[in-house]
């Protein structure tokens, strides 16, 4: 009778340790993040099947209100399987904000490698606490479908967005090759829910693509990087990577644009990078991205008080993401989570980095704490930002305790049974010849029912990790033929 109970507790200590290692995403590029609460949501983007690569709805979170390792995020998977009613449109490179309220996100735009328009334009919503998809029925005129754009939002609940593309992934066009540029700013206010395409005054910069953008307190949006694009004719789009010293700002105060030129140590043109305010409210700090020949993995620092790149001291690189663009990264408790991303269209990523920037030298770390930083940092004491959290709350944070909960009483049940184990299995050894078979039998089936029952509802929660991305040779990337920058299709 011991040698069940044995195997049934080794079963039990599988399951549990699978169900603590949490759900595996697959590798990705081009998806969205936002950060709502305690939880990063991260939405869509193009995965591989077979040698094709197809959008996805795929709704992933990851939650901030307890520590983890890199090796093993608590990923959970919310992506919508409803067969044929799913509202969720499936796009990659497309925008996302969260409602004033804190308790939805919106997606608007993408693109897809089927030449199909998305309904409302890749507009909809997301309610995090009932878990459900919608399409605001009520909101007209949203801006026409366009992609490699981003969005920044005030305090106040209106989300910013600039430039983007139109093209054969988004049904602007049929044709593979022809390419129209946007250089409108456009508005969603998530309390009144209305579009609105902001006019104008002065002189505006070239609209750009693949660019980042970082909403500062002051209510100015700072563009970075990505490339400018000019329109000579209707489908003919030239485009040319933008200098890292070329910032153009937009005052959401006063609708108007106005160009800066930074100085200090310029890093190199890139675009597909991505960038966070750090806890100062002043720095902005880049990593990452792609250009003609290279990727990186690098990290930079843009002053925003001074206009003044600087390059600062990076440890343990050994826990920094390999070069990659396409990423996200989300801000939390002074460090830069960053995740999946591509290399040259060949290698595909679902992995997690985690830098400190709390420490006077930027540390990659071994994953996400809720502590102190080993070493003090040198920078101005940290203050509060849109893209912060430290203190749990809200539905989420709550999800997470019970998780957490829950893992923990599992284990329980495994120690309590294998403790029963081991104390009813000396007498049961030592009295067998006096002992009944049938009393043997009761307390061995009562230990193993408890442990099968636990092992059958853990078991429900189990999920199957997917493969591993595969891997390829760099190709060389030009601006000039073809559209390897532009197309998600090497």
């Amino acid at each position: 009778m011991a040698k069940p109970t044995l195997l049934a507790i080794v079963a039990l200590l599988a399951t549990a340790a699978r169900l603590a290692t949490g759900f595996t995403p697959v590798p990705m590029y081009g998806q969205s993040a936002v950060l709502i609460q305690d939880t990063i949501f991260v939405y869509g983007g193009y995965r591989r099947i077979a040698s094709k690569f197809v959008a996805t709805s795929n709704l992933y979170t990851l939650d901030v209100s307890q520590p983890w390792t890199s090796a093993n995020p608590p990923w959970v998977d919310l992506t919508d399987t409803t067969t044929g009613s799913s509202v969720a449109p499936q796009s990659a490179f497309q925008t996302m904000w969260p409602s004033a309220d804190n308790v939805s996100f919106y997606v608007w735009g993408g693109g897809n490698n089927i030449n199909q328009s998305l309904s409302q334009n890749g507009f909809a919503q997301y309610n995090i606490v009932t878990k459900t998809w919608s399409i605001p029925s009520t909101v007209v005129n949203i801006p026409l479908q366009r992609r490699k754009l981003s969005a920044s939002w005030t305090s106040s609940g209106v989300a910013y967005m600039w430039g983007g593309v139109g093209d054969w992934h988004t049904a602007y066009t049929t044709d593979q090759n022809a390419l129209h540029a946007f250089d409108d700013m456009i508005t969603f206010d998530t309390k009144k829910l209305v579009w609105n395409v902001l006019d104008i005054i002065g002189q505006k910069p070239l609209p750009r693509m693949d660019y980042t953008v970082t909403m500062l307190h002051n209510g100015q949006m700072v563009f970075i990087g990505g490339t400018t694009m000019q329109q000579p004719n209707v489908t003919v789009v030239t485009r040319k990577l933008a200098p890292m010293e070329d910032i153009p700002i937009f005052d959401t105060n006063s609708a108007t644009w106005k160009q800066i030129y930074a100085t200090g140590a310029i890093p190199p043109v890139r675009l597909m990078h991505t960038a966070i305010l750090s806890t100062d409210d002043i720095s902005i700090v880049i990593c990452c991205g792609q250009n003609n020949t290279v990727s990186f993995n690098d990290v930079a620092v843009l002053d925003t008080q001074n206009w003044y790149w600087t390059i600062p001291e990076v440890e343990g690189n050994g826990n920094a993401p390999s070069p990659r663009m396409a990423i996200s990264s989300i801000f939390v408790n002074g460090q830069m989570i960053i995740f999946f991303g591509t290399t040259n269209w060949d290698a595909l990523f679902n992995d997690v980095s985690v830098l400190d920037t709390r420490t006077k030298s930027f540390q990659w770390i071994t994953g996400f704490t809720l502590s102190p930083p080993s070493s003090p940092s040198s920078s101005p004491s940290p203050s509060s930002s849109p893209n912060s959290t430290n203190t749990p709350n809200g539905p989420f944070a709550s999800e997470g305790i019970i998780i957490t909960i829950a893992v923990v009483g599992g284990l329980l049940v495994v120690v309590i049974a294998i403790l029963i184990f081991v104390i009813t299995r000396k007498p049961l050894q030592k009295h067998v010849q006096t002992e009944s078979s049938d009393d043997t039998s009761h307390v061995l089936v009562s230990v193993q029912s408890q442990i099968q029952a636990s092992s059958s509802d853990i078991l429900l929660s189990a999920q199957n990790k997917p493969d591993q991305p595969d891997s390829a040779p760099r190709s060389h990337l030009d601006l000039h033929t073809g559209d390897h920058l532009l197309s998600p299709l090497p």
